[in-house]
This record gives C-alpha cells, structure tokens and sequence, in this order.
C-alpha cells in the first residue's frame, strides 16, 4: 500500500477546482497523476465515464505508459473485488479514454469537424521531408511574384536581410520566424503588430525596446557593486586591502552615479554619463605585496570595466539618431513580414491541394474548428482534463484547452524547474504565471507542491538545494528556488545514508593538454573521457553498493547503473564511447550519423545508382571494390586498357581467365537486379539489391542497411515509388536531414555505460550519474541573425543601411538579445538541474579547466562550473593536474595491453614466414607505405586533371628530395616555372588595397625593375577584380591552409584505393581570399602561356584545385564560398569558374 504524503492526497482527491501541481524531481508526478485518474473512475457517485476523460502528455510513449499503469491499477482493483461490476466496466472500457498527444487530439477535433472550416476530412499528415518541400516551393514562388513585378520594397528586403542577393539566407530567415510564430494562437496579427512597434515615437524608455534596457540596467550595476563587494571581503585585514581601498571606493561611487542617471529616465543624460566614465589606473603595487591578492584585484576590475562597457555598448547613439533608425529600418521589416504571410499563404493552399496538414496546422486548425462552434461538444464530453508536463506549454496549446475546459476542471502537472524545451517554443511564462495566479487568488485554481523526492539519497538532494538555493531566482532560471521548491528527503530504501561513499564529487581537472606526455596528442574530451573511465573503474573495484528495485535489496553496483550525461551527445558521444571501450569498459552511446558517410549504406547507394545508369564510373567502381566482388586497381587496369566507360569495358572484356568469373559474377547480379527494379517498386528494389548482391550478408551493420530499407518504405509511402525518384530524392537533401539515430557501442548492452544527452534523460533515473563536459561553453546563437523574434518584445534587427553601406547593431536587436540571452541562460540553468537530479545514489561532475574562475557571478555565467564550483564544498572536489592525469592513462593503457598480450599466443618469426610463404601472402597495406602524410593540392589537382609525367606520378608517392640549388647548376637561365614563382611571391608581398595611391605605385615602381611582372601588376589594377578587392570587408593574401582528410579523400582524385582508413594533411595555399557581407571569393594567379579568347578553356583544368580551396575555405573558416576566379597573367583576364 503506497503512503502518500499530505500534498499528493490533495492532488489526488481535490475536484471542482482548476489545480495546478508544482511537482519536483523524483516526486511521484506520474504516480500522483494516475491515481487521481484511477480515484475518478473507481468512484461510482460521480458516474464519470472512461470516455468523460482527456489525458494530454507529449510523447506517444508516454500517453501509451499512462494508459497502461491505469489499465494495471484497474485490473487490480477488479482482482481484489470481483464482484465490483462497475470497475470492471471502467477497466474494460480503458480505451476509451483519450490519452494521447495533443497533437493527436486536434487530430481528432479536426477529422469530426472538418466541415466547420471547409476541409477534406480525409487529409493525411504531411512529414517533415514533403513539408519543407512545400514550404521551399511556396518561398520561391513568392520570390518569382515580388521579382516580376520589379518590388523596390522587396530588392531592398533582399539586400537587407539576405545578405546582397542571397536567396538561401532570406529564405532560412522565413522558415525559422514561421517555425516560431506557429505556436502563437494569433501569430498573423502578431506579426503585423510587432513590425508597426519597431517604430519608436518620442520617449525611448517608453517603449518595450526601451523598457527591456531600461531594466536591463540596475541588474547590470548591482553584479557590478557585487565584484566590489566580492574583491573587498577578498583583501579586507590585510595591506592590499588598505592600498586599494580608496579605489575601489571611487568605483564604487561610479557605479552609483549610473544608478542615480537611471532615475531621470532620460537616455542621452545615461549616455553621457556612461560616455564620460573612466576608471583610474591602480596604484603601484609595492614590493611585499602577495601576487596572487594583487592579481585578485585586476581580475576583479577587469570584469567590473566589462561590465560597464557593456552597459555603454547599449547606449550606442543619441536618442533621435536612434528613433530616426527607427524609422528607416520599420519599411523592409514590414515588407518581411509581408512576404512571410504570402509564403505562409501560398504554402496552406499547397497543402489543401495535396490534402494535407503539418503538425502546426493540426493545433490552429482544431482551435478554429473550436472557436467555429465545436467547443461545447468537447466541454459536455470532457469533465476532467489532465495535462502531464505542463511546464512545456506553448501558447496555441493553452488556448486550446481553454476553450475546452469548463473552469474548474484542468489538473495540470508539471516543474517549471525542469523547462527545457524552450527550442520547440515551449512558454515557462504559462505556468509561471498561472502559479503566480492561483497562489494569490485561490477562488481561481488551487496550487500544490510536491516537494518530497523519492528517488535520490540525501546527500545528492543536499548537495542540489546547496547550489539552487543560491543560484536559482525568478530573474535568472524563472524560479525563486526557496524553502517550497527545496528537494525533501523522502526515500526510505537506502542505508548507510552517513557512508561518505554516496558523496557527491566534482572533479575539477586542471591539465594542458599540450603538456602532456603521450604517444599521441589529445584533445580535452579524450583527457576527460579517460578521468572518467578511471572514475568508473574506482567505483567497480570499490563495489559500492546500489540498491536494486527489482531484487528489493543492494548489491554492488554494475556497469549498466552508470550513465553519463552531457548537453549534447552528437559531438562527443563516439569519442567517449572508443575511449572507454580502450580502457575495457563497455560503453555506449546513440548518436547522429550521416546515411551517405557510412561506408556501408554509401555502397549500397553506389550500386542503386549503377542500376539506374551503369555509366557511372565513380559509382560503378566503388561498388566493384566492395568486397562482395573485391575487384582491385590492377584489375581496373586489366578491364579498362582503352575503353572510356568502365561499363563497356566490362562487358566487352573477353579473356578466359579469373577476372572473367568476377565480372560475370557481376553484371549477373546488376542485370537481375537491374530487372527486378523496372517491375517492382523502391522499397523492394532496395531490399533485393542488398540481399542479391550480398552486401546485407557480408555488413556487421545490418542494423543500419535496414533502417535504409525503411526509409526507401517511408518514401514509398509518399509517392516516391520508383528508383530514379528515390535517388533523387537522397540527391535532393542536406546529408544532415539523412541522419540517424545509431547505436554505437562494442559489447553487450546488458551490462554497459550508457552514454546519453541530458535532454534524453529526462523522466528517467540512474543509480550512478556522472555529469561529463561541464566546463563547455554555453550557446546563445539564436540572438545573433540580423532579424530575431521574441513573443514578448516583438521584432528586433540590426541597422542596415544598403544605400550607404551601413551596418551596425540597433536598439531592437540589442532588446531582444538581452531578453534572449536571459531565457537561455535560465533554461541552461534548468538543464543543469535536470542533469543533477537523475543520480540515485553516486553523483559525480567532471569538467576540464587549467585556468578556471572560481568567483564569477551566477548571471555572468558561461558555462555549468560556474555556478557549480562555487557553491561546492572543498572536500567533496577533486582536482586532477598533469602528473595525475598521466598516470591515469598509463595506468589505463597498460592494464588493457597487458590483458591483451596474456590473451594472444605469440609465435615466433620463422612460423610466421612459414604461414606467408604457404598463403602467398601479400601486404594489403602496400599503397600506403607510399603514400606522404603530407599531401598538396597541386598534387591531387595534377594527377587528376591528367597533367602529370611519370615524375609527378612518383613524386605523389615518395618523400620528396632537395633539388640542386641554382648556383650549383651549369645554366642558371629562369625557367617559366620559377618566373611564376616570383610573380605569385610579388602579389603575396604587396599591398593590393594601396594599389590605387599613386604614391605607392610610385615606390612598387622603384622596387620592380623588371618590366614583366611591373606590367602585370599595372594591369591588374584595371580590372574588376581588383575593384572587388577594394571594396571587401577582408582580404588574405597568400593564405596557407592545412585540412585533414582521410585517405579515401586521395583516392577520389589519385583513383588509388587504400587499404586502410587514416588521417592525411592535405597542405594549399590560396592566392588571394575575398570577404565581402560575409561570403568568400577565391582568386588563383596563373602564368601560364595562354591564347586570347581561350582562357576559358584553360581555366578548366584548374576547377578541381578550386574546389578544394573552396571546401577548405568553408570547412576552417565557416565561411561559404559564392566565386571562384582565375587571374591569367599573359592576358590580364579574369574568368569566373562558378559560371562556366
């Protein structure tokens, strides 16, 4: 019989009221939540019906978890009383409850009441893949129809907010404001209303731009008088203190001058005063001063002058410049919202045509069917609605229920401490405000806490309330984390609750990576991984024991009972996973992979798009290195001699030897398959192909070939029914959009560290949690587009001024970035929270760090140590430095190396040669021994443009050797090679931006003497390019790069395929590197001897040399590349390759 506390008895029995349930970590939420159910439906006076029952949670997993726990609750309560008939009715009519999603809900409210808003009632569900196709073509149409008309209005929006004439980036700006606002229930009128409030009238500090700052303020000041405070309780009773005294006091004064401006509410008076501040240098230190006080003291003021210029940063112009700004930037904000309303416009008529909705319209269409009459059906119907995870709310679904609810019949569950989903729009304000509601009127709700946790040890709950109860505010994480919110020891399964075993520990490592000595350099994650290996191999040797819930006792803890835990697993996860694996635990994480980049699923789509069209070569050969058909490169040579197409030369090939059973072995399989897929649909070519060829039955990753399979069902289920359509369709997407969830682990998962996101872990619970990446940085991203949205605030953006070329962050990009930057800091604090509360028994927090600050204040924050650090014990931290870190890894390494040797018989070397001589053995790794770890991109660009000897062949494949220096050889006559040398060196060393001053001309002129190159540079300056140069934002010349790349990246441009898959250094340098409204231009000087009128045809041998450059450029910088430009010398053209 399960005891409840005096609180869940309320929430369980309390009726006729709205009741909102604050309801902590490990609190017995769903417990509470369906017992209230079960005490609805058991009570026979009320006479409510299964059906008289709405249940909205947000995943199908868990409305499917709920209808079974009731189902169970009532199957007992029928076991205990047989004759109860009408239990047994309750229980046999359980499905007919509504327990679902609430997008499964309005699903239904739409179906029932199609025609109150004219739709078909048999529409289907639009996934994500047709919806943004959709979305695209209903953009671009909008596009076609603005630029038709030649709308001013509209060039300047592009101009604007699409960086010159970049379509893409207009485009992403749409999808990402339409994502947002369709979980507003009025977001058409919100839009137009916001783009008319980017105007400010008079009075900056009137409006909600203005306010948002103006609060902004005194939060700013008071963290500035805390680090005063902070550095004078730092240094109080000693000589420092004395000596610093009088300044830190005058700061002080200047912080409280901002304060007394703040009260006139006057902007310019607050610019003048935040202008005219300036901080006095410290005294002199003398000589007996301790370092590490006075360093105190400058860290300390370095932050408080951070901090005040931040402040001034705010106040970047007077008030009318800012109004007038104002102004200008209102008309192609208007015109934005105006295309994203006809984007939105046509893409609804697209859908009805096609019968079909998204997921948004399912929550705007249920709440006009609603709005339209509907409502009293569903408020007869419903006389209990129960809603899980409230906190996660947006606005359109809270409308829903209101319109729905009866007033006093909405029990909603959830803890706004655990919000995190703020990415999917969800709303804290709905429940923050409703609590604030209820807990001052209670005739409007009644609201319950439940505070006692049952899930974890006290120490862990302790050591929780220590670090929220000083961090946690409404103002910072939208919590007031007081005695109400505090976790309250509740368990009673655990002993030896003093055993300082069940701890919590925060290790704190303080290495350089670069000064560690190991055989290979390595990164900060590989430095944390192998801490927390050790840490896990410490508790296993330890036995430290759990309890077990389904034993009903402790035994020692266990592989499987630990997790590990981190923001995100996609970047870090594999790399966790193979170094614990390294050391001998069992790990295992599920992260992103791309489709296509897996060598598995990549041939698998090779042979699809040989069936298609054998005369693919790239694609022909790799499937015929698979090693189903293991054909080599001496075979390609055999096959090929002088036939263009690999295709026909397999066919054509007529020797009577072995090669000819491979090959026939083949084209049997391709033309079998290649049959099958012009009568059969895609979903069955793509099964036959990988079971016909054999590549499913040779794959260790069937797992991932099958999820393949389904996704050639899924697309099957859309209409995309043949081959030629499904190839382009997996041609058509971002290789991001064809990533999957896959398993990567090596040993059984029965008894493996889990290795999972934080976000993931929600709802679950772990005896042993350790918390990895703790010192990675926040990320606030979302406030940095040059037009952001903010559902309180409106519209904000940067200045742009096109017609004078102005550019510069404005007052409402500047309001929403505060407000942002805000919620996201809270909801990271609410991440944290989420992450600590998991642990049962054993919490451990790892973070890397050599020079960490342990005095930064909570909302100056940047990553989770911050607020963890200094609100954790000295004794329960542990640091790490260089020499621990050292022999944790030896200790590590040497233990698995020992292992494997006392596992392995070792032969000797003349049984060896025995083996080799009998199998006539052959080295598989022979090309890489040839192979320089070093690679150019002259190199890749000669060999496979074909302009090679069989010295440049050689030289791919060798260290290279110093040639004779010139004064050692008989004719010292420049060649054309070394002339280009010089050019290339002449146009690296020079000032191309000075080109255009005369007197600089004048000085290039008398250090040139040589007429050639003089001319070369003199003709240049007439060109467009070099206007371009001039009128960049940036400019590199001679930028060297160095991009690794694995040796299957050689094979595409050597066509040697390598037997192994290592890392190779592939070394460029870029001529010249143009930036301009961020977007790059590479331009490649060329000496070569070229005819006038034929550089075109020239420039093609050089497409391949550019690209490279260009997937450098993008790969290192970030940066995309929109031209790529050859410059020839002898002919002083420029030729553009992009639009060859």
């Amino acid at each position: 019989m399960v005891k409840w506390t005096n609180q869940q008895i309320k929430a369980i029995k309390t009726l006729n009221t709205n009741i909102l349930v604050s309801a902590a970590a490990g609190s017995g939420k769903t417990a509470t939540l369906i017992e209230r159910i079960i005490n609805i439906l058991s009570d026979e006076k009320k006479n409510v019906q299964c059906e008289n029952l709405l249940v909205t949670t947000f995943t199908n997993a868990a409305a499917g978890e709920i209808r079974e726990r009731i189902r169970r609750s009532l199957r007992e309560k029928v076991q205990d009383n047989p004759s109860d008939l009408y239990i047994y009715k309750q229980y046999r009519n359980i499905d007919r409850a509504t327990i679902s999603t609430l997008h499964s809900f309005c699903s239904e409210v739409i179906r029932q009441n199609a025609a109150l808003i004219n739709i078909d009632p048999g529409f289907s569900v639009a996934d994500k893949t047709v919806a943004d196709k959709f979305l695209l073509q209903a953009i671009n149409t909008v596009y076609e129809q603005n630029l038709s008309r030649q709308d001013a209005d509209f060039n300047r929006l592009l101009a604007t907010f699409g960086y010159g004439k970049n379509f893409n980036a207009l485009t992403d700006l749409i999808t990402s404001v339409l994502k947002t606002v369709k979980s507003y229930p009025d977001y058409h009128e919100w839009l137009k209303e916001s783009a008319e409030k980017t105007v400010i009238k008079d009075n900056i500090f009137s409006s909600a731009y203005g306010k948002q700052i103006y609060d902004h303020i005194p939060e700013k000041t008071d963290i500035c008088k805390r680090y005063i405070d902070n550095v004078q309780y730092e240094i109080r009773n000693t000589p420092e203190g004395e000596h610093y005294k009088a300044t830190l006091e005058n700061d002080l004064k200047i912080i409280e001058g901002i304060e007394d401006t703040l009260k006139y509410k006057d902007w310019d008076k607050l610019k003048n005063c935040l202008d005219a501040i300036r901080f006095p240098n410290l005294p002199q230190k003398k000589k007996d001063f301790e370092e590490e006080t006075v360093n105190a003291v400058k860290a300390y003021r370095t932050k408080l002058k951070k901090a005040v210029s931040a402040l001034a940063a705010l106040f970047y112009d007077y008030s009318d410049n800012i109004i007038k700004d104002c102004r200008f930037m209102q008309r192609p904000i208007k015109k934005f919202v105006e295309t994203v309303l006809q984007a939105d416009d046509v893409y609804s008529k697209m859908k009805v045509k096609a019968k079909l909705i998204d997921y948004a319209d399912m929550e705007h269409m249920a709440l006009r069917c609603l709005k339209s009459g509907a409502e009293e059906i569903y408020r007869e119907k419903y006389k209990y609605i129960l809603i899980d995870e409230y906190q996660d709310f947006n606005y359109i679904q809270e409308e829903i229920i209101n319109n729905i609810s009866r007033g006093d019949n909405v029990f909603a569950v959830g803890d706004l401490k655990q919000s995190i989903y703020r990415f999917r729009n969800a709303q804290t304000a709905i429940f923050r405000d409703k609590s604030e509601e209820y807990g001052n009127d209670p005739s409007s709700g009644t609201k319950l806490t439940l505070s006692y946790n049952f899930r974890s040890r006290n120490a862990i709950l302790k050591y929780v309330n220590d670090i929220f109860t000083d961090i946690m505010t409404e103002q910072l994480g939208e919590v007031d984390y007081n005695e109400d919110e505090e976790l309250k020891y509740g368990s009673k399964q655990y002993e030896n609750e003093t055993d300082e075993s069940y701890r919590p520990r925060v290790i704190k490592i303080c290495v350089d990576r670069s000064e560690l000595e190991t055989q290979d350099r390595l990164s900060d994650v590989e430095i944390e991984a192998y801490v927390i290996a050790d840490e896990i191999k410490q508790l296993i040797d330890s036995k430290l024991m759990i309890y077990d819930s389904k034993l009903k006792t402790s035994r020692p803890v266990r592989l499987s009972d630990i997790v590990i835990l981190m923001r995100a697993v996609s970047n870090y996860g594999d790399k966790y996973t193979e170094i614990l694996n390294k050391c001998g635990i069992s790990a295992y994480s599920e992260v992103s992979i791309e489709f296509l980049s897996n060598k598995t699923i990549s041939d698998l789509y090779a042979l699809l798009n040989v069936v298609d069209n054998p005369y693919q070569d790239i694609y022909l050969a790799q499937i015929l290195k698979n090693k189903v058909y293991n054909f080599n490169e001496c075979e390609f040579a055999l096959i090929k001699k002088d036939k263009s197409d690999l295709y026909d030369a397999l066919v054509s090939y007529n020797e009577e030897d072995r090669l000819q059973s491979k090959i026939q072995r083949f084209l049997e399989d391709f033309h079998d398959i290649r049959k099958f897929s012009r009568n059969n649909t895609v979903e069955k070519t793509v099964y036959y192909a990988m079971t016909k060829s054999g590549i499913y039955y040779v794959s260790r990753e069937q797992d991932l070939l099958k999820r393949f399979y389904v996704l050639a069902v899924e697309c099957y289920k859309k209409g995309i029914d043949d081959l030629y359509g499904f190839l382009d369709f997996l041609k058509s997407k971002d290789k991001h959009e064809l990533s999957v969830i896959y398993d990567i682990m090596r040993q059984n998962k029965d008894n493996t560290v889990n290795i999972m996101s934080i976000h993931k872990s929600k709802g679950l619970e772990f005896p042993v949690v350790i918390l990895a990446g703790s010192t990675r940085k926040f990320n606030f991203t979302d406030t940095q587009g040059r037009l952001i949205i903010d559902r309180k605030l409106g519209i904000g953006s940067d200045y742009i001024n096109c017609d004078n070329k102005t550019y510069h962050k404005h007052i409402t990009k500047n309001a929403l970035s505060l407000s942002m930057e805000k919620q996201s800091l809270s909801e990271e604090m609410r991440v944290l929270y989420v992450a600590l509360t998991r642990a049962k028994e054993k919490l451990i927090i790892t973070g890397i760090d050599k020079s960490f600050d342990e005095f930064v204040i909570e909302q100056e924050a940047k990553c989770p140590f911050d607020w963890i650090l200094p609100n954790t014990k000295s004794e329960i931290i542990k640091t790490v430095n260089k020499e621990d870190c050292q022999n944790i890894i030896r200790n590590l390494t040497e233990r698995e190396v020992l292992k494997t040797d006392q596992s392995e018989e070792v032969y000797n070397a003349a049984y060896y040669q025995n083996i080799l001589a009998k199998t006539g053995f052959e080295y598989p790794y022979l090309e890489e021994t040839r192979l320089n770890r070093k690679v150019t991109v002259t190199e890749l660009s000669k060999y496979k443009s074909k302009r090679y000897d069989i010295d440049d062949f050689y030289n791919l494949y060798r260290v290279q050797t110093h040639k004779k220096p010139m004064f050692m050889q008989k004719d010292s006559k420049i060649s054309a090679a070394q002339k280009g040398t010089i050019m290339h060196k002449i146009m690296a060393s020079i000032d191309l931006r000075q080109l255009n001053n005369p007197e600089y001309i004048s000085y290039i002129k008398s250090k040139i003497t040589e007429p050639e190159y003089l001319n070369n540079i003199l003709a240049f300056i007439g060109t467009p390019l070099f206007n371009d140069i001039c009128e960049a934002d940036a400019i590199y010349q001679e930028k060297v790069f160095f991009m690794p790349v694995n040796t299957s990246y050689i094979s595409a441009y050597t066509d040697d395929k390598y037997q192994s898959e290592h890392e190779v250094l592939l070394q460029g340098v870029i001529d010249c590197l143009i930036i301009k409204d961020g977007y790059a231009t590479i331009v490649d000087y060329k000496t070569d001897k070229v005819e006038k009128d034929n550089e075109k045809e020239h420039a093609l041998r050089y497409i391949k040399q550019l690209d490279i450059y260009s997937e450098a450029v993008e790969r290192i910088m970030g940066i995309k590349v929109t031209r790529k430009i050859i410059h020839f010398f002898e002919t002083n053209t420029n030729v553009e390759l992009n639009l060859l």
